[in-house]
């Protein structure tokens, strides 16, 4: 089994002040970010290229965006807790969903991925579009050659992995209770960093 991490808009742009909110959930997000980039790199340098890591950058089509690659390049860059290393693969979207004009679908699948592991910004738009849209898209399912059937892979949101900004009346953590909850079981499995790195030695 192939495992994926995937760290979706980890940008310096997201940290604007006031465009995507004027508050933030789980200012342990950053940390939790550096750890599991550390132990997915030396899980695939011990374990012959098992684990793969993919970063996906959002390059706004909106002039007055933190993230429009010609108004503001500095907000593109990657976050110091996030930025890509050695041959990790980058994709670059327009919209929220992570698979939509990328080719990552292809991509998860060319690699064998069949355990997708994702972490990022924001928890309420672009994390929750993908989860939902992972699932729709069977991207780590594959099919038994001898019986035919689809062999359901596994899609796991680490819940202290990705952070919310506050909606209108709603704080930031309610906000990201609300999205994570809606996605538990019937769209991935829900896991701490923690858990993540722990299991990490098992898969």
């Amino acid at each position: 089994m192939y495992t994926c991490l995937l760290v979706i808009d980890v940008q310096e742009g997201v940290n604007h002040p006031t465009y995507y909110g004027t508050s933030r959930s789980n200012p342990s997000f950053e940390s939790n970010t550096s750890k599991l980039l550390a132990a997915f790199r030396a899980a695939d340098s011990s374990k012959h290229q098992a684990f793969t890591i993919i970063h996906v950058h959002h390059h706004s089509r909106f002039p007055d965006s933190p993230l429009h690659l010609t108004n503001n390049p500095a907000g593109v860059a990657a976050m110091a807790c996030s930025k890509p290393e050695g041959d990790e693969l980058i994709l670059i979207k327009n919209v929220n969903s992570a698979f939509v004009g990328t080719g990552l679908e292809d991509v998860l699948k060319s690699r064998g991925v069949t355990r997708l592991v994702i972490v990022g910004l924001a928890t309420q738009n672009t994390i929750s579009t993908t989860v939902r849209m992972a699932k729709c898209l069977g991207v780590t399912d594959t099919v038994d050659p001898a019986t035919g059937e689809v062999v359901e892979g596994e899609l796991i949101l680490v819940e202290d992995g990705v952070a919310a900004f506050n909606a209108g009346k709603y704080d930031a953590q309610t906000v990201q209770d609300v999205h994570v909850e809606a996605l538990r079981d019937e769209y991935a499995r829900i896991m701490s960093t923690e858990e993540v790195i722990s299991a990490i030695r098992l898969w």
